[in-house]
């Protein structure tokens, strides 16, 4: 139990790869084969600085071996891999998605999904996601459905009055946009940062989306077809915060961490915790709020959940030690990054 049980399966990936290489997202396809999809600097110049990103895909070889490596996007056009999700087609196959931020060559850049096959081919054309003039799609998280669809949640940020509110779009395999856009949150609340995941156990088909605005996190559950099962967003009471993320839990509910500042530290700066709420399947909260809080710490980032075999819950985050003025006052005193993971017990 814990014990580590492969060497580093992305040591051959990366020594292999003369090229710059970054945000990694490991998933297990529904097949069981363990992928990678990261982004790769594919080229760069300096002055003026122009650089060219590409998204790539990796069937993680456990003996350390290069396995199957393959390009999900690499046009001369710069493409910046943001997020990934496995799914399955509901036909036999399976595969992922991903998500990048796409130059347009006129001065912006657009959302783009991408259907993966479960050897890492472009099994789907480039698929815009919710484009508007006057408007940019940004931020977005992907959630694989057992049907094959995959939902895109993303911030919308509205040019001239930088409104932003919390949107999504459900595709299919073939292309097609089964939901339409669909407005998640209220457009006047300054809403971002968006999650979603799939429920399971008996809400399997239902999804959940979640998102900080000015009033803190908010929530929103929809049936399979994108209708809402929430006439409205659910605010999580006393939930002041930031960058919430989802994991579905077992018995059909789901559980929400996210940043939040609990009084400063003796720097003035912010004392970050995270905060932890576990929902049913109806929304309502169960159990009391839990709060991870590291001794010393500056408060957590890159937070990730996932859902364990067992219905056990991971929470992997970095985390940093030492307050401003002492980093200011005395090299001794540095702040530290490490990284930390907790895992909640769901029974």
């Amino acid at each position: 139990m814990g014990q580590l049980t492969t060497g580093n399966f992305l040591q051959a990936l990366s020594t292999n790869t003369s090229k710059p290489i970054f945000d990694p997202v490991i998933l297990q396809q529904a097949d069981g084969r363990v992928v990678v999809e990261y982004g790769l600097v594919f080229s760069q110049t300096t002055m003026p600085i122009a650089i060219d990103r590409d998204v790539q895909w990796h069937s993680a070889a456990f003996d350390n071996s290069t396995s199957n490596t393959s390009p999900i996007e690499n046009t001369a056009v710069d493409e910046i891999f943001l997020d990934a999700t496995s799914r399955s087609d509901g036909v036999g196959g399976f595969g992922s998605a991903v998500v990048s931020l796409v130059d347009d060559l006129h001065g912006g850049a657009d959302l783009v999904l991408r259907f993966v096959s479960s050897v890492g081919l472009p099994a789907s054309n480039q698929i815009f996601v919710g484009v508007h003039a006057g408007q940019v799609q940004q931020n977005p998280a992907l959630a694989g459905r057992h049907t094959g669809h995959v939902i895109v949640a993303y911030e919308n940020f509205t040019t001239a009055t930088s409104a932003r509110d919390i949107r999504f779009h459900i595709y299919a395999p073939n292309e097609s946009d089964v939901s339409g856009e669909v407005i998640v949150s209220a457009t006047n609340v300054n809403a971002a940062f968006p999650d979603v995941v799939s429920l399971i156990g008996p809400s399997t088909g239902n999804f959940v989306v979640a998102w900080q605005e000015a009033g803190g996190i908010d929530f929103r559950r929809y049936f399979a077809n994108g209708t809402a099962l929430d006439a409205a967003p659910v605010p999580i009471a006393d939930s002041g915060g930031l960058l919430p993320h989802i994991a579905p839990t077992k018995d059909g509910g789901f559980l929400v961490v996210w940043g939040q500042a609990f009084g400063t530290e003796s720097d003035a700066s912010g004392d970050f915790d995270l905060a932890i709420q576990r929902f049913d399947g109806n929304g309502v909260a169960v159990g009391s709020r839990l709060f991870i809080d590291e001794p010393g710490d500056q408060g957590p980032f890159s937070t990730n959940v996932t859902t364990l075999s067992d219905g056990r819950v991971l929470v992997a985050f970095n985390n940093e030690t030492g307050e401003r003025a002492d980093r200011e006052s005395s090299p001794a005193k540095a702040e530290q990054k490490y990284s930390v993971a907790r895992i909640i017990d769901m029974a």
